[in-house]
């Protein structure tokens, strides 16, 4: 996917990825270089979900269900609610 997206949409990729690794990482891992990619396949569809202009609420509840039904954690909204409005503002700066 990545190799399709323009040079800003690679950039709103590239944060989205920073962001999940640096300020979500619900399991805990982003100390282990070796899970870098642990949070990489959910990239694609908060890119999408973003790029339709979702609200911070919606991609909020995405996190929240990946969180709960996909890793079979408790979710967090205290981090699932600034990730969110962190990808959202991201995408905003850079006018797209």
């Amino acid at each position: 996917m990545k190799e399709q997206l323009l040079p800003k949409q690679l950039e709103l990729y590239q944060g989205i990825d920073e962001i999940l690794w640096n300020d979500w990482d619900p399991i805990g891992i982003n100390l282990l270089p070796s899970s870098r990619d642990e949070y990489q396949d959910y990239i694609p569809v908060i890119f999408n979900l973003v790029m339709k202009n979702v609200t911070s609420l919606e991609l909020e509840q995405y996190l929240d269900d990946v969180v709960k039904n996909r890793m079979g954690l408790r979710s967090s909204k205290k981090s699932n609610k600034p990730v969110a409005e962190k990808i959202i503002e991201l995408k905003n700066q850079l006018g797209l």
